[in-house]
């Protein structure tokens, strides 16, 4: 998930994946301009 256009996919598939095995996580790249909306809505489940 290092590369900005892999970010929105992989998120979704992280997503997916949650709704059928809840003990998964994610990480994000702190650096990143996005992540902190990223994380906002992941921890606010605004996906």
């Amino acid at each position: 998930m290092e590369n900005s256009p892999y970010t929105s996919e992989t998120i979704t598939l992280y997503k997916e994946t949650l709704e059928v095995y809840a003990n998964i996580g994610i990480v994000l790249q702190a650096y990143m301009h996005r992540s902190m909306d990223d994380l906002n809505a992941l921890a606010n489940k605004t996906f």
